[in-house]
């Protein structure tokens, strides 16, 4: 997905495509300097650590090319726990510690504040690509719809109450999806467990719109495991 706009097409091909990976980070800062503009403060009282940038990827020749571009500023936090408000001495070099932290310059702000929502779609486009391989690779129980699916695919609906069923779903998903779950109905004096649990499997099995998964007992009459089928 192209996030940046026409008034940098202009730009050559490896900045755009900087811009684009510096998303979660210019939303990060940007944020920050809304809140130090809320507060009518200095932008350095919400200024980001070097870890914080560090923790989403951002890497320190990112950062250096930031700085050079113009769109980041860098300072060193002399502040101590207690004190009132941050202090933070402006540096002027691309050498970092670990009091290094950041903020937008004007030239930044104004940048994200141009791209702030291609930024946001980029971030949730990255997140849904994040979800999908998810949703494709295992079992998905919805209880509130009564649905079980694999991905996309509808594998059984319950359009009617079917407790056992049902409770062993949900253990399923409770756990992410285990290869074996341990029986996880209540019990019951007048049912024989091993029984009840081998019925609930069977039926489990039963009535499928995809064939694409297979539940069955675990041989010892105590546990559930699950197969895919395609």
């Amino acid at each position: 997905m192209d996030v940046v706009s026409e008034d940098w097409h202009r730009e050559d091909e490896f900045v755009i495509e900087k811009l684009n990976s510096f998303a979660g980070a210019f939303t990060l800062l940007y944020d920050a300097a809304q809140y130090a503009a809320d507060a009518a403060c200095s932008r350095w009282e919400f200024a980001i650590s070097f870890a914080e940038l560090q923790e989403i990827g951002i890497r320190t020749n990112d950062v250096r090319w930031l700085m050079c571009r113009h769109w980041l500023l860098h300072g060193q936090d002399l502040s101590s726990p207690g004190d009132e408000h941050r202090m933070v001495r402006e540096l002027g070099g691309v050498v970092f510690d670990g009091r290094s932290c950041f903020t937008l310059s004007d030239e930044g702000q104004q940048l994200v504040a141009r791209q702030l929502r291609s930024f946001t779609d980029t971030l949730s486009h990255l997140s849904l690509a994040e979800e999908e391989p998810r949703a494709r690779s295992g079992p998905c129980w919805d209880a509130a719809r009564h649905e079980l699916r694999l991905g996309t695919q509808l594998i059984k609906r319950f359009r009617w109450p079917a407790l056992n069923q049902e409770t062993i779903l949900t253990a399923f998903e409770e756990d992410g999806w285990p290869a074996k779950i341990d029986d996880p109905l209540s019990q019951k004096p007048d049912l024989d467990p091993k029984r009840r649990l081998a019925d609930a499997i069977k039926c489990l099995n039963r009535n499928q719109e995809s064939r694409l998964l297979r539940f069955r007992g675990d041989g010892t009459g105590e546990g559930v495991l699950w197969d895919r089928l395609d």
